[in-house]
């Protein structure tokens, strides 16, 4: 198991090691280096993506339960990545 946990630590995705760091070592939230975790998801590749179709006003400009592109899902993904 602690081999498997080393790896994901090392995962160059910041979620992946943020979900690793808090839901399995059970590391606090607050703590000075899981916050800059978190700070590193809100710019990572794949956050930039999701948030890419974005009008001016913030908006996604699909129906909301468009298949993973409308707003709903592209909430529903960022709350899975642990976004702020």
């Amino acid at each position: 198991m602690k081999e498997v946990i080393d790896r994901l630590l090392k995962s160059e995705e910041s979620s992946v090691r943020y979900k690793v760091r808090v839901g399995v070592l059970g590391e606090d939230t607050d703590g000075r280096s899981v916050r800059a975790l978190r700070r590193e998801i809100t710019g990572s590749e794949r956050v930039r993506s999701l948030l890419a179709e974005r009008n001016a006003d913030g908006v996604i400009p699909r129906s909301p339960y468009h298949k993973w592109m409308g707003s709903h899902w592209v909430l529903t993904v960022l709350a899975d990545l642990g976004y702020p």
